[in-house]
């Protein structure tokens, strides 16, 4: 018994939380966290790590290889705006009878700030207004008098430098004016 618990213990040591929110996260519309754990162990993997996090969400994983590092991706959805803190996240372990849950919590202060609901706004095209520039196929070459192609703005290129008083050479490059 005392050797199974030092083994399950071993087994949560040296292990990292670290969880990424996203750049946007809107009340009411489900997100993609993702938790990272990284073994600090050398030698030795972890086994059947049960992470809680967030919004009391859970995800398993099963191995853990030494000096490594595991994704995982949850979905979670925040009822309200404003404002909050990751707070603890829990790792806990059956390993290595399954008879005993041993556990190590971790205090991440990643703040993050959620974004009030997202709002569906009216949509173009749903009444009898005229078509809006750039929805219609346009069948003719150049558009507005812009350019067709690079070989006529580099032939507008060259004349500028020409009448400038320096020259082009035909390989391509700069002659110094004489």
């Amino acid at each position: 018994m005392c050797v199974t618990g030092f083994a399950g213990m071993y087994n949560l040591k040296k292990l990292s939380p670290e969880i990424l929110l996203p750049a946007e996260l809107y009340a009411g519309t489900p997100a993609l966290i993702r938790i990272r754990l990284h073994n600090e162990k050398r030698y030795l993997p972890s086994f059947l790590i049960r992470v809680h996090c967030v919004g009391d969400k859970k995800i398993l994983i099963p191995v853990i290889p030494p000096s490594g590092t595991v994704d995982s991706v949850i979905r979670v959805t925040f009822d309200i705006r404003g404002r909050a803190v990751v707070g603890k996240v829990m790792i806990s372990s059956t390993f290595p009878v399954n008879f005993f849950n041993r556990y190590w919590s971790y205090s991440l202060d990643s703040e993050y700030v959620v974004f009030p609901r997202l709002v569906t706004g009216m949509v173009n095209g749903e009444g009898n207004e005229a078509v809006s520039t750039g929805l219609s196929l346009r069948q003719s070459r150049g558009l507005d008098g812009e350019i067709e192609s690079i070989s006529e703005s580099l032939e507008t290129f060259r004349s500028r430098r020409c009448i400038a008083g320096q020259g082009v050479r035909p390989s391509g490059r700069f002659a110094a004016a004489d």
